[in-house]
């Protein structure tokens, strides 16, 4: 996929411990699955838009991010699904 300059995209990224899978998807369509590594304990807080690694920020996101949000599962096929908004996103 190529992105398209200017267009909002909804992302969503699952780790699922179940099935020892991490899965991508884009506007509610999975577009990559890849087996997990294991897991690596944070004592930070969660940070969106940037990574942290050696005590140090980098890997700055030059975009904009809107509407983040977090839930305390791993979601399903089924679940992932793009918000609609009056624009139509």
């Amino acid at each position: 996929m190529t992105p398209a300059l200017g267009r909002w995209y909804h992302l969503v990224g699952v780790r699922d411990h179940t099935t020892n899978e991490l899965r991508l998807y884009i506007d509610g369509e999975r577009v990559a699955a890849t087996t997990a590594g294991t897991d690596g304990v944070s004592t930070g807080p969660l940070s969106i838009g940037r990574a942290k690694f050696a005590g140090q920020e980098g890997d700055f996101w030059a975009g904009s991010v809107d509407e983040v949000s977090v839930v305390d599962k791993a979601l399903t096929d089924e679940e992932v699904a793009p918000p609609q908004d009056e624009e139509g996103r």
